[in-house]
């Protein structure tokens, strides 16, 4: 092997291991994130005026010295400006929306919550991949499920009725708004269905999860939403004395599910004639190399230690869809159920894909 060959390796190895140390940067950034995010750092810095590591912690009662290495931790990594003339740390107005305001379409601590809490299980995890077995929603941990919540929830409160809805068969928002019969299966805790349930008051609703801890959860926040009602249920065996529905939406779920071929024949079994499932899904694609990209890093690796794991808990399946599920896939589970027409509605957001199915 001549000298140039040896620096041409020399070159991918070094740059390789300089990638892995930017990830174990980015990993312990991502911990210094969580740490802000629940003690109330970055919230108590929203108002982008210049702080010392002893004003805020006086302002958020956390210790001083704790404090100050958060704060050089936060600096070097681009999210709050420092200025070495006084010795203070500013979150800069522009970064406000993504780590303080949580209200807003944009706040992302959701996901770092939900990525730190899938580490609490990765002995499992490593154990699973050579059985196959899994992990069941509820056995992942609080910081997965509260992440998740507020990771999905920017995007259901902000785009559901206002961008995926109209994008649906005008049909469908038409029976919302004259009064429909609505089941949100997979519902965790109730955001989307609580959305639907303020933006569509002559309709009914019913979200239905079987983690109790959640559905808890969504009964508590959805306390005086009189078309509003929760209840714990499996999507395979779910049915409803108030008859067939008109509606049935699944949020960011159907590809945690263990069996979603016994899941898309329950749909279709609980739909009137020309019901609709209206289904959204992480965006994933069915050619494995359009998934080299960011989503792709974000949703495969959520799959791998979360997703995929709920999917296989319980039993070891035949189909297991994962967060980066193949859109054909999708449509070819639904119409062996017994649907007719099925579509990618095509809505303008990079993290989702919201697909519609009509029964006949």
């Amino acid at each position: 092997m001549d000298s140039s060959s040896n620096h041409k390796i020399h070159e991918k190895t070094s740059a390789l291991q300089m990638e892995i140390l930017k990830i174990v940067g980015a990993t312990l950034f991502a911990n210094n994130l969580l740490i802000g995010d629940q003690l109330g750092l970055f919230k108590a810095m929203k108002d982008s005026a210049p702080v010392t590591e002893k004003t805020l912690a006086q302002k958020t009662h956390t210790h001083e010295r704790y404090v100050k290495e958060w704060l050089i931790n936060q600096t070097a990594n681009g999210v709050l400006e420092y200025n070495p003339q006084n010795g203070t740390y500013t979150l800069p107005v522009e970064h406000v929306p993504v780590v303080a305001d949580e209200d807003g379409p944009l706040f992302s601590q959701g996901s770092i919550q939900a990525a730190i809490g899938i580490t609490s299980n990765i002995d499992k995890v490593i154990n699973n991949f050579k059985t196959g077995e899994g992990i069941a929603w509820y056995d992942q941990g609080k910081h997965v499920s509260e992440g998740a919540k507020r990771f999905f929830r920017p995007a259901y409160e902000h785009s559901l009725v206002q961008n995926w809805i109209p994008c649906l068969d005008s049909s469908i928002q038409e029976k919302l708004k004259k009064g429909a019969h609505v089941a949100d299966i997979g519902c965790g805790h109730g955001i989307s269905t609580r959305v639907l349930a303020k933006a569509f008051p002559n309709s009914k609703f019913v979200g239905v999860d079987y983690d109790n801890y959640s559905i808890q959860i969504a009964k508590e926040t959805g306390k005086g939403i009189s078309n509003l009602s929760f209840e714990v249920r499996d999507a395979k065996t779910f049915t409803d004395n108030n008859g067939k529905f008109d509606l049935i939406t699944i949020f960011d779920s159907f590809h945690d599910m263990n069996d979603p071929k016994a899941v898309a024949r329950s749909l279709y079994s609980l739909l009137s004639d020309h019901g609709a499932v209206m289904l959204v899904e992480p965006v994933g694609n069915d050619k494995v190399e359009d998934n080299f990209n960011l989503v792709g890093k974000i949703y495969s690796g959520f799959s791998t230690t979360c997703c995929l794991q709920t999917a296989h808990f319980g039993k070891k399946c035949d189909v297991a869809l994962g967060t980066v599920a193949s859109p054909s896939l999708v449509e070819k589970i639904l119409k062996e159920a017994g649907f007719q027409k099925f579509r990618d509605v095509q809505v303008p957001n990079p993290f989702h894909r919201v697909f519609e199915a009509i029964k006949n």
